[in-house]
């Protein structure tokens, strides 16, 4: 056997010499209105009513063949030239000038849903290459793979039969990547290289927006858009919630959505498209937050020191225990995703370059500050660090903003400054592929986590008409003012953090 045929042989499963083969030949079916499987069927070499049988189970099986994958997406070509004989797929190679082949119409591949091996037609790219016929729309999107370019005439590669074995063999190996793979070796030599990946420097996520991405009420996405991305063409992931925008500078951001589970699941499905390379990408979680009046106010905007999870442990009602005890016990086995502690010398490089940000105000949260006695509550916006606590519950109250607190000094982290819901679930994900030591998270906060003297929790989180918390647009204004001086100086100082972090 030759080099050719042994490399071309290498590429299918093992063939089982004790298990009889049963020979398949495709032809080309009758022409009809919409696209359907080639007409492939077995030769009947028995006699008698066992013949009989035979052929019409073998009609039954592809007649429900043709209904099950009439709209299949494996469809690669439009003109097939099929192998006839009983020969092998090495054989089949070498014999592609010896006249035992016929061109047909082709619809879609055939895919075996028994436990049978497989049935597949591949093309002649010689022959095809003369035929005026055009190339269908080429393999599924589904399985990631570019459309077919003309094949070269010249190209070695011939018309292959595969054979289905009259019982499952050992593998029963599906219709596979592994031969689309061997289909687009043959019939497609000269396909078009495949662009690198986006080299992403800084990634924003952002977890939703109001409207539009640039030209109305901005929600925690559009100023960051505005900023980096108006020109960007968007990037389609399959998996996540929107698409990716990516500039020239390698500045990549997205809205992910709410909550830690749709965050999360956007940013796996991010990290793992091979559009982007994420090897050494600077992350900033980024949005909108709550604040405990003893420790913020409207208008802050904080860096995490810590995420913390508010949700994973145990929790049970007040009425079940003394007056003023704890309610929340920690639980074993959530050790690892409980809390994270992000880069200290990350966060101080953040808090420096951002520090004497200039913050907007506004006099609507000027006046709605006034309502809470607290110090911190009263005074102007600032930029600092702190703990963000992470919860699928929007909790409020200054019970619950006692208990987070609590929380937090339960596991050595900092106070309780931000309140939101996505950090710890997407800092997991992020964790399990690239590690922790590039993740920041950005929080602006919009309200206090609990009501002003004499307005109760509901009253609080369902305001009337111009009681609400002023300051919204001009929180997720300063996220992006302050967010905004790191990453420009990630990127313009990109030799020196690409590595790592600088000391």
């Amino acid at each position: 056997m030759t080099a050719g045929r042994a490399g071309t042989a290498s590429l299918l499963p093992a063939r089982d010499p004790r298990v009889p083969h049963k020979e398949y030949r495709c032809r080309a079916p009758a022409p009809i209105a919409s696209p359907s499987l080639p007409a492939c069927s077995p030769p009947d070499r028995s006699p008698g009513r066992a013949g009989e049988q035979q052929a019409e189970q073998d009609q039954a099986g592809l007649a429900e063949r043709r209904r099950r994958y009439r709209h299949e997406e494996l469809n690669f070509l439009d003109r097939v030239v099929v192998g006839i004989g009983d020969i092998d797929i090495a054989e089949a190679v070498e014999r592609k000038a010896e006249g035992d082949v016929e061109a047909g119409r082709y619809g879609d591949t055939i895919r075996n849903s028994g436990d049978t091996a497989l049935e597949l037609c591949i093309v002649s790219p010689r022959i095809l290459a003369a035929s005026p016929a055009p190339l269908a729309r080429g393999p599924s999107r589904a399985l990631g793979l570019p459309a077919l370019a003309r094949p070269n005439p010249a190209a070695d590669s011939g018309s292959i039969v595969l054979r289905r074995p009259k019982i499952g063999i050992a593998s029963r190996t599906p219709p596979s990547l592994r031969l689309v793979a061997l289909l687009l070796a043959l019939a497609s030599p000269a396909r078009a290289a495949e662009p690198p990946p986006v080299k992403v420097k800084v990634f924003v996520a952002a977890m939703f927006e109001i409207g539009k991405n640039t030209g109305d009420r901005a929600g925690e996405f559009q100023h960051w858009y505005e900023r980096y991305w108006l020109k960007s063409t968007p990037i389609a992931i399959r998996g996540a919630l929107n698409p990716v925008y990516c500039n020239e500078d390698g500045v990549c951001g997205a809205v992910l959505g709410m909550g830690k589970v749709a965050s999360s699941a956007s940013m796996q499905a991010i990290l793992l498209n091979p559009q982007l390379d994420f090897s050494e990408t600077y992350y900033i979680l980024s949005g909108v937050a709550g604040t405990p009046p003893e420790r913020g106010t409207i208008g802050d905007v904080v860096w995490a020191s810590w995420l913390v999870d508010f949700d994973l442990g145990h929790r049970w009602a007040e009425s079940e225990v003394a007056p003023g005890a704890p309610l929340f016990k920690p639980r074993q086995g959530y050790e690892a995703i409980r809390a994270y502690r992000l880069n200290p010398a990350l966060v101080a490089w953040a808090l420096r370059l951002s520090a004497d940000t200039p913050l907007a105000d506004s006099a609507a949260a000027r006046a709605y500050r006034e309502r809470y006695p607290q110090a911190a509550a009263r005074r102007a916006p600032e930029v600092a660090t702190g703990t963000h606590m992470t919860g699928d519950t929007w909790f409020a109250g200054p019970g619950l903003s006692a208990q987070a607190q609590y929380i937090a000094r339960l596991y050595g982290a900092d106070d309780y400054r931000m309140t939101e819901m996505e950090g710890t679930g997407i800092t997991q994900v992020i964790a399990r592929l690239h590690g922790t030591d590039r993740i920041m998270a950005l929080r602006g906060a919009v309200n206090f986590d609990q009501g002003s003297p004499g307005e109760t929790t509901l009253q609080h989180l369902d305001p009337v008409p111009g009681e609400t918390a002023g300051g919204f647009e001009e929180s997720v204004v300063n996220i992006e003012r302050v967010g905004s001086r790191v990453v420009d100086h990630i990127v313009a100082d990109w030799p020196h953090w690409a590595g790592g972090v600088p000391p």
